[in-house]
């Protein structure tokens, strides 16, 4: 959860940043008292952005009603939360569930982006101008008739990453079950897909990924 201790941080530069005054400036949504923005501009030209800013997604009727009782959080509707540096973004930025760094303006540093519903991270190195292996979480689900049958245990899948990032050779080196081994390999899929990229040289190794099957009540 974000916290608004964010936004204290003016009150430790008394109305300064680079000994430009600045001033606070609020929006709501229309025909609304929620927030929808809040940062702060120099007073010299309201323009420009200088100092702490943060944007929030929309609240329903009933979650504003939630959120008046205390039932829910601002910070759970933020959208994009950071700050500016004359009217540049500058250090890291929380934008739609993702971390950025930015430098004076520019992308800065390693930027994660999730797809697949979680199941993949892609990650770009802004410093380097090059992509990096993406994390995998692939989320397989027990297939019903191993959950039937009680199978338990462990299935292991051998891949080999070439030097254009694409996989070859895949195949099952430890064996559970049919339905499991199947399981595992249609999730490859996803391995596949994302690990090949045209702008990123890879190493060739041989890859272990494994996928245990256990029952729980």
């Amino acid at each position: 959860m974000l916290s608004n201790k964010f936004f204290l941080l003016i009150l430790v530069l008394p109305m300064f940043i680079n000994a430009q005054p600045i001033k606070e400036v609020i929006k709501t949504f229309y025909k609304s008292k929620q927030v929808y923005e809040q940062y702060w501009v120099l007073e010299s030209n309201p323009s420009i952005k200088h100092g702490p800013f943060v944007s929030y997604k929309q609240m329903t009727e009933n979650q504003w009603k939630d959120y008046k009782k205390g039932r829910l959080n601002l910070d759970d509707f933020v959208q994009y939360k950071g700050f500016y540096n004359l009217n540049r973004k500058d250090s890291t930025w929380y934008e739609k569930g993702n971390t950025r760094s930015y430098k004076s303006g520019k992308k800065a540093g390693i930027w994660t982006e999730s797809v697949e519903h979680g199941q993949v991270i892609l990650r770009y190195d802004h410093d380097r101008q090059m992509h990096l292996e993406p994390i995998f979480n692939v989320n397989i689900k027990y297939p019903p008739k191993a959950r039937k049958n009680n199978v338990e245990g462990e299935v292991i899948v051998t891949y080999f990453v070439n030097t254009d990032c694409s996989i070859s050779n895949v195949r099952i080196s430890k064996s559970l079950s049919k339905e499991c081994d199947d399981t595992v390999l249609n999730k490859m899929a996803v391995i596949t897909k994302y690990y090949q990229n045209e702008e990123r040289n890879c190493m060739m190794k041989e890859v272990e990924f494994k996928c245990r099957f256990t029952m729980t009540e």
